[in-house]
């Protein structure tokens, strides 16, 4: 099998192409998640890696951040699915915490509070009670 580097940067055609910025080897940090090999890119050379690729899909997608740890999209669905931590060079599966105050439910309560209030209000005001 024969991998084109044209720019001889050590990095495939194929992969130079998906991740659409000029790397070399050193902006590429190895991870495994669940025996297979990703890349975390470091694609603006500041040491901190901002980018994932899945060579399996040839997909690139953007990390996020949490508690300087980076959150990753494997699948490029838009959602979080694991979470690498460069200090102690681990991955887990990301769980999301919602909030209370998130909740859809939250916000549908605290509505119906603020509309009693005010129907409560004005009914004071109009008995004369304020």
């Amino acid at each position: 099998m024969i991998i084109l580097d044209e720019n001889r940067n050590n990095i495939s055609d194929i992969m130079d192409q998906a991740i659409g910025a000029d790397i070399t080897q050193n902006d590429l940090r190895f991870i495994s998640i669940n025996g297979v090999l990703y890349y975390l890119v470091d694609t603006n050379h500041d040491g901190i890696s901002d980018a994932f690729y899945n060579p399996t899909t040839n997909k690139k997608t953007i990390l996020g951040e949490q508690d300087k740890k980076q959150l990753i999209d494997i699948d490029g669905d838009g959602h979080w699915d694991y979470i690498y931590d460069p200090v102690l060079g681990s991955t887990t599966p990301y769980v999301e915490n919602i909030s209370a105050l998130d909740s859809p439910w939250f916000s549908v309560a605290l509505s119906v509070v603020i509309f009693i209030v005010i129907l409560l209000v004005v009914w004071l005001y109009k008995t004369g009670r304020i």
